[in-house]
């Protein structure tokens, strides 16, 4: 029962951009969009500097949803 349940929630999200979008939402709101650094030096151009460079660097490092999966050789380990 629950085996088939869990297939016929994935195949829907798979397959259906509302139901994938739920689930997004759902993911978002729960978890968030992922870690945020915040400096709090005593310089604030420096503290700017380090976030931004903190968050380009980790728009970099973003997989894709589809890689990101259980079982998927991609998701043990970040590309070099």
């Amino acid at each position: 029962m629950r085996r088939a349940l869990r297939e016929r929630a994935r195949y829907e999200v798979a397959n259906n951009s509302y139901a994938k979008g739920i689930v997004l939402t759902l993911v978002n709101d729960t978890i968030g969009t992922g870690p945020r650094l915040q400096m709090l030096t005593d310089d604030d151009d420096l503290n700017r500097d380090i976030e931004r460079e903190f968050s380009a660097w980790s728009r970099a490092r973003v997989w894709g949803a589809e890689t990101a999966q259980p079982g998927n050789r991609e998701f043990a380990a970040p590309p070099a």
